[in-house]
């Protein structure tokens, strides 16, 4: 079944830049046959090119089986259009991977030389053992300039090198797991791998860490030394957290360990101006029990960088889910200020949970943090069927989120939607958002949280220019229930200084699939049209007034 591709252009002028901004969309449509899945881990953009890499599953009509590549895709960042795509496989083993989920997903760090540094793992037999792991150079032509085999301990059955980072003397760090018989949801033992290479691609040390199960982020310092946050089990599926700080040469100085029953390994770190280490991780201190779900929340927290131990000088709770709050990564914003994201369960249940009901969705989320970890914005992207019960296997999330030289991001992750009649499949999705969060410049103006995935393109506007009566019209078969969300919904209008200057209840004037207004007491100028429903952005289109 083909790919839905959709993409949005809007050019608007910016109420604080007077700038024209451009954001869009895209799930990926791979140039190859029987894709049946696909996710995206790690996005990096290098001048006017985004470069993606991804997981996609190929079916083997043979038997009916499933193909797992490794591949990286070229977008152009003003459009979001694939310029080429590259698979990574050896051509022997089973499949490939360049990132496993049970650790994190951001992959494509800043490099000195405008390559990238990545680690493939090729799949030999089952669902693990994985092993013959490569760390890889690849240019900005998808072609490897470099391959070094990694080597990790002799008793090492399988390893998955899953992330990178690379330090300012042009050291990289590569990170994951090994795996053994048990499979790595080993209880206890030290499944931990973390090797250095120099910036002659010599590997120089290989290292494991007591009583650690997976290394989910890395942070090189720059006094030199290194901080991991990694993770420990239980006993339990579920996971107590670990902040460690290394020496130069992987040496353990000390270590803090927290966390306990509903936590999950994901927490992932960045310097602050002062030295000092800011983790971004979910959070819970409330254990229910393991037949059901926890209740977690976003926790932002800066620890002194210091060689006695750990001391946390202040911490931040955002994001409170029922289900679960996690975040995918952290990084820097231009400005000072921190950005972070990943996914957020939503929980559609009232009373008790029912375990017979379909299991809650998921939105995509980034968060904008000031220099001192205040909530700046945050923003949720999803599916939004309000009334379909297929809305609660739509899953969003985002695995890396970049900004962008000049303002705005781009991001990648997975949408997971129900496609009538053939279940749900699921596709990697990148896209383009301006400085606000927002997939169409403005939502910021009508001060919104959810962004609606799926609605774009839902109005359009005639005659445009307009002197006297204006027409929108709602494409409803863009929704099964769009009719039923008019009847809840606004229609905002804002001048190109963002200043509101008329408010339209929709099901008052909705005609059929139509609304008409009169634009006689507006100036000529552009004007940005908001659709907004309960707190959920929409849809926007631009309307230009004229005299005549």
């Amino acid at each position: 079944m083909m790919h839905r591709h959709f993409i949005k252009w809007l050019l608007i002028f910016s109420p604080s830049f007077q700038l024209a901004a451009q954001t869009w969309q895209h799930l990926l449509s791979y140039p190859f046959d029987n894709v049946s899945e696909s996710n995206t881990y790690g996005i990096r953009v290098i001048d006017d090119t985004i470069f993606v890499t991804s997981q996609v599953f190929i079916l083997n009509e043979e038997n009916n089986t499933y193909d797992i590549r490794a591949v990286i895709t070229k977008h152009d960042l003003n459009s979001g259009e694939m310029l080429d795509s590259k698979i990574f496989w050896d051509g022997e083993s089973d499949g490939s991977y360049f990132s496993e989920l049970r650790t994190g997903n951001d992959q494509l760090y800043e490099t000195n030389d405008n390559y990238i540094y990545i680690s493939q793992a090729n799949k030999t037999e089952g669902e693990f053992p994985q092993n013959d792991c490569t760390f890889l150079i690849i240019n900005q032509s998808l072609e490897t300039i470099f391959e070094l085999p990694l080597v990790g301990f002799p008793d090492d059955e399988a390893m998955i090198y899953n992330n990178s980072r690379v330090d300012a003397q042009g050291n990289v760090y590569l990170f994951g797991l090994r795996s053994e018989d048990e499979g790595v949801e080993e209880i206890g033992g030290d499944n931990t791998l973390l090797t250095k290479i120099s910036p002659e691609g010599e590997q120089l040390w290989v290292k494991r860490y007591e009583d650690s199960s997976t290394i989910q982020s890395l942070l090189p310092h720059s006094d030199g030394s290194i901080y991991i946050c990694a993770a420990r089990y239980n006993g339990s599926l579920y996971n107590a957290k670990l902040l460690i700080k290394l020496d130069n040469d992987g040496n353990e100085i000390w270590r803090f360990n927290y966390g306990g029953f509903a936590v999950t390994d994901k927490s992932y770190l960045v310097e602050d101006t002062n030295g000092n280490i800011i983790v971004s991780e979910d959070w819970n201190t409330n254990y229910v029990d393991l037949d059901s779900w926890y209740e977690t929340w976003l926790r932002v927290m800066r620890v002194q960088n210091s060689d006695v131990g750990f001391e946390m000088i202040e911490e931040k709770i955002y994001s409170y889910s029922i289900a679960g709050t996690f975040p995918f990564g952290i990084d820097h914003t231009a400005d000072g200020g921190y950005i972070s994201w990943g996914r957020r369960f939503h929980n559609p249940y009232e009373g008790e949970f029912d375990p017979e009901q379909a299991p809650p969705g998921e939105k995509a989320f980034i968060i904008k943090l000031n220099a001192d970890l205040d909530s700046i914005w945050m923003r949720h992207y999803w599916q939004y069927s309000e009334d379909d019960p297929t809305q609660f296997y739509h899953k969003y999330l985002f695995s890396d989120v970049t900004e962008i030289e000049g303002g705005g991001f781009v991001g990648t992750g997975r949408a997971r939607r129900v496609i009538p009649g053939s279940g749900y499949r699921e596709d990697a999705w990148i896209c383009r958002l301006d400085e606000y969060g927002c997939l169409e410049p403005g939502c910021q103006l009508v001060n919104v949280e959810e962004i609606v995935v799926g609605l774009e393109n839902t109005m359009s506007v005639f005659p445009n220019p307009v002197s006297d009566i204006c027409t929108i019209e709602f494409d409803l078969q863009n929704s099964n229930n769009l009719q039923e969300i008019l009847q809840k919904s606004e229609l905002i209008i804002f001048d190109i200084l963002g200043k509101e200057v008329m408010r339209i209840n929709v099901a008052n004037q909705l005609n059929g699939n139509q609304i008409k207004f009169s634009v006689n007491h507006l100036t000529s100028g552009t004007y940005l049209a908001h659709l907004t429903s309960e707190g959920k952005w929409l849809d926007s289109v631009k309307v230009v007034t004229s005299d005549e």
